[in-house]
């Protein structure tokens, strides 16, 4: 019993010793810093410094932004680039020769300062419709720049301009400018007054989308020309569709000239384009036709 009173009083000692030491050491290690923290401010005071050049137990001061220019000025990342201003064009179409090449420029869309955007073109001679953006080549021509309604070519080191139909010469009165082939069935008469025909079809969205992703192969599906009536832009004429294209199971057919989407009016290509944007994100379009003199409307569900 007193042998095991004496070992609790042992065990008490020694942990008020080890108390009162760790204790002694916090005070003499505080003590130390102070007198530290109280030189420096002293040499502060007396030197006029800023005391945010102070070096705090030895640590090197942190580096102002200036000290890592040259990463910036090496644009490690490619984002300077995006800073630069968009290039202006150095041409003025207006004062280029209409180019002699065998092409229609059917419609554009246009971004930027001509370096940017697309253009529906037609190879006459081939009977062939592409989309083409600048640095494409056709024929034997480069395209050196897309604007509205109008294509700066590069031939054979000279700079010409391809214009829309339209605006090949505005002097000239015409009616029809599109003389479609003798097996292209259709009527570019006035539509004689009378009630519309209405038809729905129903269209996948995968559908619509997969045939988006290669606008070429689509333009290849039918021909799209700009339709004139007594010398004004009167719709897009359709021919040549393709049996088993998208435009076919669309309930289009040779001959029909478009005339609007949702209401609006379409007299270009451009238009058309437009068109085919709205396809990937509405729900429901429809577009107004004239059929074999027939007004009529076509809707299409797009169906998810």
């Amino acid at each position: 019993m007193i042998k095991n009173l004496f070992s609790i009083v042992n065990l008490l000692l020694i942990a008020v010793f080890i108390f009162f030491s760790v204790s002694l050491g916090y005070q003499v290690l505080s003590a130390a810093l102070n007198q530290a923290a109280s030189s420096d401010m002293a040499s502060v005071i007396a030197t006029g410094s800023d005391i945010k050049n102070i070096h705090v137990n030895n640590q090197p001061q942190a580096r102002q932004l200036s000290a890592y220019q040259s990463i910036t000025s090496r644009d490690l990342l490619k984002t300077l680039q995006a800073l630069k201003p968009a290039k202006t064009l150095d041409i003025d179409p207006d004062k280029l020769q209409q180019t002699t090449l065998n092409l229609n420029l059917l419609g554009t869309i246009t971004a930027g300062q001509g370096d940017s955007g697309y253009a529906v073109i037609e190879d006459v001679q081939k009977r062939k419709q592409g989309l083409y953006k600048a640095g494409d080549a056709i024929v034997n021509a480069q395209i050196k720049a897309i604007l509205r309604k109008k294509v700066v070519l590069s031939v054979d080191g000279k700079d010409e301009v391809l214009l829309m139909e339209e605006d090949k010469n505005k002097t000239k009165k015409r009616g029809d400018s599109f003389s479609p082939d003798a097996s292209e069935e259709y009527d570019p008469g006035l539509p004689d007054e009378g009630g519309e025909m209405d038809e729905s079809v129903n269209i996948d969205r995968d559908k619509i989308n997969d045939s988006l992703k290669n606008i070429n192969q689509l333009m290849s599906q039918v021909k799209v020309r700009p339709h004139f009536r007594d010398g004004k832009p009167d719709g897009l004429l359709l021919s040549h569709v393709q049996q088993n294209s998208i435009f076919n199971e669309m309930g289009l057919k040779n001959g029909d000239i478009v005339k609007g989407v949702n209401g609006k009016e379409i007299q270009s290509v451009d238009d058309a384009l437009k068109f085919y944007d709205s396809l990937k994100s509405s729900t429901s379009v429809e577009i107004q036709i004239e059929r074999q003199n027939d007004m009529m409307t076509i809707g299409y569900q797009i169906r998810e």
